[in-house]
């Protein structure tokens, strides 16, 4: 899309290679996420062979009624695969982790790995000194399919995209196989203490996104389409309610099903 901006003085530059250009980022930009969207489809799809998922980041601590949970319900039915969510041991030794939930079914399939690393209330520079602890230990999981890296709402300052990046590029690079993905978390309600500044992190990370190529959920836009999304948020104004979490999870689980 060019966008065309008159000024006294200036004469507008974008020639007709420039508008190509930008057309073809964007469709390259989309098609990368839907190639990705595409392959965790089929590895979930795949039935003889167990599917690991790691989720580093806050907003994810909520076992009953939280997206992950209500995640993982749906990844079992829609994929018709049991489910096993495990969270860290203890607070001091993240990679060892404890089952503590399952989603049973009676059919034939290995299952999908949830390991939920759940550093409750760390910032984000906190989560960026733990990245190396965060991932499960090879005995328990061989190998990893897709990390969700969802950090937001502990973010401060205005600076959720400059800690949250040297994360995202040291979990690429380190783990080469793997998909990579980051959540854009919900918008609070204008009211909310240091709204704007939330507006101005997630802003900042998705274009911070965009230009180093790691594709995005973005849950915060799919809020904002809604018709009044401040109902989603519960009293706080910060955190989504039951429903803002019920939307949430249904925007990562369409990315996991290929509908991108």
């Amino acid at each position: 899309m060019a966008i065309l901006i008159c000024c006294s003085g200036c004469a507008d530059t974008t020639t007709p290679q420039d508008v190509e250009q930008q057309r073809t980022d964007t469709i390259t930009e989309s098609n990368d996420k839907c190639q990705i969207s595409d392959q965790v489809d089929a590895g979930l799809s795949n039935r003889q062979s167990p599917y690991n998922i790691v989720i580093i980041g806050d907003n994810t601590s909520k076992m009953i009624g939280g997206w992950v949970n209500i995640f993982a319900n749906w990844v079992s039915t829609n994929h018709q695969r049991p489910v096993r969510i495990y969270e860290p041991a203890s607070a001091t030794s993240e990679s060892a982790y404890r089952e503590v939930q399952s989603v049973s079914l009676q059919i034939d399939s290995e299952a999908v790995n949830i390991f939920n690393a759940n550093p409750e209330n760390l910032t984000v520079h906190e989560t960026a000194l733990r990245i190396p602890t965060l991932l499960p230990t090879a005995d328990m999981a061989d190998h990893i399919d897709l990390i969700l890296y969802s950090q937001g709402q502990n973010a401060g300052s205005r600076s959720l995209a400059k800690a949250a990046l040297p994360s995202l590029k040291q979990l690429r690079n380190e783990n080469p196989e793997t998909h990579i993905v980051a959540i854009l978390q919900n918008p609070w309600r204008p009211d909310a203490d240091v709204s704007k500044t939330n507006e101005l992190n997630i802003s900042d990370l998705r274009t911070s996104l965009q230009i180093n190529d790691f594709a995005a959920i973005d849950i915060n836009q799919r809020f904002i389409e809604q018709p009044n999304w401040e109902s989603l948020l519960d009293p706080t104004g910060t955190y989504p309610n039951a429903d803002g979490y019920i939307l949430w999870a249904a925007e990562v689980e369409k990315f996991a099903s290929g509908d991108s």
